[in-house]
């Protein structure tokens, strides 16, 4: 059973289920009623019989009926934060359903002093462009060196102000309108939070209606919202450093755990400092202070994902044996062996 409100991400799991063996029920957000009608036609042409897609019941209704009926092998659940708190209770207290949950992300981008800022700023620009911002591990807190910070600041704020920002239909936008209504709600206020703690909003800034424009905001502290939530949108958040412990403390400082990147000389040994484990392990309480996927040298792109998966509230495994963190590979969760 996949709850999902992220509809390709929602498809290419119910591929990957099918493919493992599995009969798969699906419930899609409330916003996705027209979706989840023409996903049903797409499965129903190419996996006759296995997928059934769900819209007759809400969230907390299909959640219930999956943990409770005793049946289901595998329970895959996307959602927020909170959601990710209340399940997880629910499911150390009374069910050993096992359950697949991914969150959200707040992933830090590291550029150390020496990097190549001209190629950095244009990778971390492909990285959060890339479906608007709307990427769980597209770069949100830009951790950089105080050497170069200027610089990687003045380039990435010509590239949102280039930025082509208009018609999600049209092939040369860059910048559409954010899908959930939330997340212009959450922005906005993130941004009115950083400019009265005296954040500097460079370019862009503005949100009207669905639409979050490109935007640049240096002088960003751990206490700001903008720091600490996800924000899931076009907007960069730029911090100095001066030390490299003191860019570890900051990347470390975070709810999250899902993706970091680490950019400049000798950026591979700082990020196995901050790399977990392979693959999902073991854990007694959700580990905090680490990523299940970290790369070297740019942010990652949706083909360079192979497993995926984090640490802290960014996601978990709960099945026998109890509580495990770190990247994973769907089909092989799904797939029972002899």
């Amino acid at each position: 059973m996949v709850p999902s409100n992220m509809a390709t991400a929602a498809l290419l799991d119910i591929a990957r289920l099918v493919v493992s063996g599995n009969r798969v029920r699906v419930r899609l957000s409330k916003r996705g009623v027209r979706t989840g009608s023409l996903l049903q036609d797409i499965v129903d042409e190419v996996m006759p019989g296995q997928v059934t897609i769900r819209q007759d019941a809400s969230g907390p209704e299909f959640l219930a009926d999956a943990l409770d009926s005793g049946s289901v092998p595998l329970l895959m659940v996307y959602g927020g934060e909170e959601m990710g708190i209340e399940l997880l209770t629910r499911l150390r207290g009374t069910s050993n359903t096992r359950t697949v949950f991914e969150g959200p992300g707040k992933d830090p981008a590291i550029v150390l002093e020496g990097a190549l800022v001209q190629q950095t700023a244009a990778d971390l620009t492909a990285a959060k462009f890339a479906n608007s911002g709307q990427r769980c591990v597209a770069p949100e807190n830009i951790l950089v060196a105080s050497a170069i910070h200027d610089e990687l600041v003045e380039r990435l704020v010509r590239a949102c102000r280039d930025a082509n920002v208009g018609d999600p239909n049209e092939s040369s936008t860059q910048i559409g309108p954010m899908v959930s209504p939330k997340v212009p709600r959450i922005v906005r206020d993130q941004l009115d939070e950083a400019r009265r703690l005296g954040a500097e909003v460079h370019c862009g800034g503005t949100v009207e209606g669905q639409w979050v424009a490109p935007t640049v905001v240096s002088g960003v502290r751990p206490e700001m919202t903008l720091f600490q939530d996800e924000t899931f949108a076009p907007v960069f958040a730029v911090v100095s450093f001066d030390s490299v412990d003191e860019a570890l403390a900051m990347a470390r400082d975070t709810r999250f755990g899902l993706a970091c990147t680490v950019v400049g000389p000798c950026a591979g040994d700082l990020a196995s400092t901050l790399r977990g484990e392979e693959y999902a392990h073991r854990v007694d309480q959700l580990l905090f202070g680490r990523f299940g996927i970290v790369s070297v040298g740019r942010p990652l792109a949706d083909e360079d994902v192979s497993v995926f998966g984090g640490y802290g509230r960014s996601g978990w495994i709960w099945g026998e044996g109890g509580l495990y963190q770190g990247p994973k590979f769907l089909m092989r969760e799904a797939t029972v062996l002899p």
